[in-house]
């Protein structure tokens, strides 16, 4: 075997740090520990960090490209608002037409076994939240994007998966719903669409997941209107 190259492990170092830096400033923008519509100063993060300006800089490039933080000329980084009324309706148009499809098509093609492992993911999660959580934000977060990326994955349509993705939905949803998860709710409408691919039933998978969908975009909506009242009022 030959040797390593010289530059090999401080690459890998330099690497396992800019994800390190991303995974905690996404934390700070999703929790709103960087409030939506905040500058964002590279170097000042830098020094909060402990880390030079360039992992900070790296960082902010990818949550740029996942709609989180917004770039300005000459004005360097701010987080991204909150999405308005309007585009979370909009965003749950477009989910209502293509996530009961999906689920429909899973129940059909490979039921029993993409049920076994939504069921299992289901149970995982309700074993996480029956422990004390220090930032349950992220565990829904989490479980939310592992849940729907089954589904995804085993619909097998990789312009859907890419068309899903796009919209960053989980993202710009958990920065609404950040400061107050409802795990049972999202836990017992997951469990119903779990069950009815596991059954084989179709027509039961895209309704579970409508009524899922709808509960939802009015949490949603009814969380981002008392955020909206609590910045008028501040």
């Amino acid at each position: 075997m030959s040797d390593p190259l010289p530059m090999a492990q401080p690459l890998v170092r330099r690497a396992a740090l800019s994800d390190d830096v991303w995974t905690v400033i996404r934390g700070l923008l999703m929790s709103q520990a960087i409030s939506p519509g905040q500058r964002i100063t590279i170097e000042r993060l830098a020094i909060d960090l402990g880390v030079s300006p360039t992992p900070v800089r790296e960082a902010l490039a990818r949550l740029e490209s996942d709609g989180l933080v917004t770039k300005q000329p000459q004005r360097g980084y701010r987080a991204s608002p909150l999405l308005t009324v309007e585009q979370v309706n909009e965003l749950f148009e477009f989910r209502g037409l293509l996530e009961p499809w999906a689920v429909g098509k899973v129940a059909r093609k490979s039921g029993a076994e993409s049920g076994a492992l939504l069921v299992a993911e289901v149970a995982d999660a309700r074993r996480t939240f029956d422990g004390s959580v220090a930032e349950p934000y992220r565990q829904v977060f989490d479980h939310d994007v592992r849940f729907h990326g089954v589904i995804l994955d085993a619909c097998g349509n990789e312009q859907v998966r890419a068309a899903f993705e796009r919209t960053h939905c989980h993202l710009h949803m958990l920065r609404i719903q950040s400061r107050a998860p409802v795990v049972d709710a999202t836990m017992a409408e997951h469990q119903a669409i779990a069950d009815a691919i596991s059954a084989g039933d179709a027509r039961a998978a895209a309704q579970a997941m409508r009524v899922h969908l709808s509960e939802s975009r009015q949490r949603a909506l009814t969380l981002l209107q008392d955020f909206i009242e609590s910045e008028d009022a501040s």
